[in-house]
């Protein structure tokens, strides 16, 4: 699974070379979508704080947010 890939090869960073906010804002409205973490209203910020500036969520964090939908699975 392409997943798996992603998470298991850490020579290969799923955004590339860019910050994650960059990457994810390419494909998604990061402004539409709410942050998880009370004190802030928007994804962007969200991911900003919590990749950028504390560093405190995992490098594969995305493919198990339910707001990106990477890892559902269809039958």
């Amino acid at each position: 699974m392409l997943i798996d890939l992603l998470t298991l090869n850490r020579d290969f960073f799923w955004a590339g070379k860019g910050d994650e906010v960059a990457f994810l804002g390419a494909l998604y409205d990061l402004a539409a979508i709410p942050s998880h973490d009370y004190r802030f209203k928007t994804a962007a910020q969200d991911i900003r704080q919590h990749r950028i500036n504390d560093y405190d969520w995992e490098d594969d964090w995305v493919f198990t947010d339910p707001r990106f939908n990477f890892s559902s699975r269809s039958s």
